[in-house]
């Protein structure tokens, strides 16, 4: 506001006290905010176990119907990708490594392939083989009524 006063103009500053929208303080979250952080944290934890100590403990499980074992040699190991959708429509793309090997049961052989997860136990395994040129030994689980059927186990 501008206006005369007794020393000659003056400029009055009025502020008017205005109610801002709802300002959140990060200190002060309501209960909605915090539910919904808990639940991403959630859909984090369970990702990552999806993608780290599930598959292990499946191919654990597997290897526990494989009633026999014998010596085996890696043929050729191939990096491949899986892609995965998830429930919102976003694509993931997951690095595996497929695994293809020979083995002897009573005189016939056999050749079969395995697929990794990319995780830190199968990646050294991976850089085991690579580094021997393909000539280490490892060991394969299979069924004695069916000797087709296979899994390499690899140590830890």
């Amino acid at each position: 506001m501008v206006g005369y006063g007794k020393t000659g103009l003056q400029v009055w500053v009025v502020f008017k006290k205005v109610k801002l929208a709802h300002h959140v303080n990060p200190a002060n979250w309501d209960i909605k905010s915090t539910l919904g952080l808990i639940v991403i944290i959630i859909v984090f934890v369970l990702i990552v176990m999806v993608l780290t100590v599930i598959p292990k403990h499946v191919r654990d499980y597997n290897a526990s119907k494989y009633d026999c074992q014998t010596i085996g040699t890696v043929l050729l190991i191939k990096a491949d990708e899986t892609q995965s959708q998830d429930f919102d429509g976003a694509k993931m793309v997951i690095p595996n490594y497929t695994v293809y090997f020979n083995y002897n049961v009573d005189g016939q052989w056999y050749d079969g392939s395995n697929s990794f997860p990319n995780q830190r136990v199968y990646k050294a395994f991976i850089y085991e083989v690579y580094k021997s040129n393909y000539k280490m030994k490892i060991t394969v689980k299979y069924k004695r009524n069916n000797p087709k059927e296979s899994l390499i186990i690899v140590d830890e």
